[in-house]
């Protein structure tokens, strides 16, 4: 692969009355051995060329009262989170420009959002060469042209069983699964083909 590896920031979850969003909170909460700077850190060392987006600026509550009161508390939706999440890594790929094809590699909730991301990649003219799902929920596909590129799921020792049960889902839908081993390994591997 002559193209980028693309480490995506974590999903933003908002929980009605909390006025500051963190991400991956909430109940769809996945454990991940997914530490983006650090997984960027040891591709460098190898000359795997990487883009790192920035992390989506938080959605803020509004409301007409007190944010600490959840009947007057009117936030985000999961709708909209996820959306927000799409457009502002779709942007920052546009703006960045990173050589294609892109590998998109995600951990945690942000995995779900998978498919739209690939969908808009593909609106853009970017090529996607493959999927990376670590530690991860699975992509909420819907549609029968997606996945347009490989799935590999990666399941680090750290992973919870919410991300373990998706990963035999994963090979049940003939995808490429990775038990109890380390991302950067498995990124080196497809990069170097």
């Amino acid at each position: 692969m002559q193209g980028t590896v693309v480490l995506l920031p974590a999903q933003q979850r908002q929980l009605v009355g909390n006025p500051a969003p963190e991400p991956e909170q909430g109940p769809l909460r996945v454990s991940s051995g997914f530490d983006r700077r650090s997984l960027a850190a040891e591709l460098a060392a190898y000359a795997i060329p990487i883009f790192l987006p920035t992390d989506p600026p938080h959605l803020t509550a509004y409301g007409s009262g007190d944010p600490d009161d959840p009947a007057d508390y009117s936030g985000p939706s999961e709708r909209e989170l996820n959306a927000h999440w799409v457009a502002h890594v779709s942007v920052e790929i546009t703006r960045h420009q990173p050589q294609a094809p892109l590998l998109l590699v995600a951990g945690g909730v942000a995995t779900a959002r998978l498919c739209a991301l690939g969908f808009a990649q593909k609106a853009s003219r970017h090529a996607v060469s493959g999927y990376v799902i670590i530690d991860g929920l699975l992509p909420e596909t819907g549609r029968a042209d997606w996945p347009n590129a490989p799935v590999d799921f990666v399941l680090t020792p750290e992973a919870d069983e919410t991300a373990r049960q998706a990963a035999r889902v994963a090979e049940l839908r003939g995808w490429t699964c990775h038990r109890d081993t380390d991302p950067a390994t498995v990124i080196r591997q497809l990069v170097r083909g």
